[in-house]
C-alpha cells in the first residue's frame, strides 16, 4: 500500500524548526555563560582575605585540585596567617600522586610543615584525634560529576565526623566538569552501596559538591548530620549549562590514571574513557 507523505511535510518542518531553535537558544546561552569568569568558593574565600574562617583552628580536606588563582589554597592559608592545624588527605592522597586503591600515607607536608592525616588507609573517616583541637573543617576537592569518585565518599564521611565532634563544616564550592544539566545512568540501589558509591545519586548527577553537601544533609542519606552547622561558599558566575571549557579554569588532573581527555572535559562522556595516562597538567 502506497504511503501519503503529503501531511509529513509540514510535521518535519515544524520539528526542525524547533530543533534549530533549541540549538540556537543552547549556543547563545553557551556564549554568555562563556563570557562570565567563574569564582570558585575558595576564590571568594581567598580574595575576602579568609576573613570567614577568623582566627578559628582550621582541618583541611584537600588535594592537589585544591587551587585557586594559580596557587594551592595550603600556600594561600599560610601566607594570609589563617590558623591551618592539619591538612586530610584522600584516596591519591595531598599531592595526587598515589596510584588508585593504594593505601596513602600520614606525613607533613615538606613546604609548610602542616600534618597530613590519610583518609585512605586505616581510616576513610577523620578520627577524633585528627580533629582534636579544631574549631572547624573544610572541604575543597574538585570533583568529577560522577557518582563513583570517592572524593564525594570522603566529604560525606567528613561530615560525619564534623557533627560527632560539634565542628562546622564548610565547603568550597567548584564546579561540575560535566555541568548542571547533564544527568545519565541508574540510580544507586542501597544493596550495592559502598566508598565507591555512598549516595542513591545516578551516575552523572548534575551536582556541585556544595549542592551533594547540602542534599546529604537535607536528605537524611548520612546519619547524625541533623544539628551539624553546614556552610557553603558559593561561586559566582557559574551557570548550570557550563560545561568545565566554559569556566576558563585552569585544569589539574584529578588523579593519576584521568585521562587527557577526561581531565580536560572536551566531551560529556569522557569520565567513561577515565583509564590510561597520568592526565594533563600545566
Amino acid at each position: 500500500m502506497p504511503i501519503d507523505n503529503s501531511t509529513r511535510g509540514p510535521f518535519l518542518t515544524r520539528r526542525h524548526a524547533t530543533a534549530a531553535m533549541v540549538a540556537a537558544m543552547t549556543a547563545t546561552l553557551q556564549q554568555a555563560s562563556a563570557a562570565i569568569p567563574v569564582s570558585t568558593g575558595a576564590d571568594r574565600l581567598a580574595r575576602d582575605g579568609f576573613r570567614a574562617l577568623g582566627r578559628r583552628r582550621v582541618g583541611l580536606v584537600t588535594n592537589q585540585t585544591g587551587r585557586s588563582g594559580g596557587r594551592h589554597i595550603v600556600d594561600q592559608m599560610v601566607a594570609a596567617g589563617v590558623r591551618l592545624a592539619a591538612v586530610l588527605a584522600p584516596e591519591h592522597g595531598f599531592r595526587g600522586e598515589v596510584e588508585a586503591g593504594k593505601a596513602v600515607r600520614d606525613g607533613r607536608d615538606p613546604k609548610t610543615g602542616i600534618p597530613i592525616h590519610s583518609l585512605y588507609g586505616a581510616t576513610q573517616k577523620p578520627t577524633p584525634a585528627m580533629l582534636a583541637g579544631l574549631d572547624v573543617l573544610v572541604f575543597d576537592i574538585q570533583d568529577i560529576g560522577a557518582r563513583f569518585y570517592t572524593y564525594i565518599s570522603t566529604m560525606g564521611l567528613a561530615m560525619q565526623a564534623a557533627a560527632e565532634a560539634r565542628l562546622p563544616f564548610m565547603v568550597l564550592d567548584r564546579p561540575n566538569p560535566l555541568g548542571g544539566t547533564y544527568v545519565d545512568g541508574f540510580v544507586l540501589e542501597p544493596a550495592h552501596r559502598s566508598f565507591v558509591g555512598q549516595y542513591p545519586i545516578p551516575i552523572v548527577h548534575g551536582l556541585t559538591v556544595g549542592e551533594l553537601a547540602r542534599m546529604i544533609k537535607g536528605e537524611r542519606w548520612l546519619d547524625g548530620l541533623g544539628q551539624m552547622a553546614l556552610e557553603v561558599i558559593e561561586m559566582q558566575g557559574w551557570q548550570r549549562a557550563m560545561r568545565w571549557p566554559a569556566t576558563r579554569a585552569p585544569c589539574a588532573a584529578r588523579t593519576r590514571r584521568s585521562s587527557r581527555r577526561a581531565c580536560c572535559w572536551r566531551d560529556p562522556r569522557a569520565w567513561r574513557r577515565a583509564r590510561g595516562d597520568r592526565g594533563c597538567a600545566r
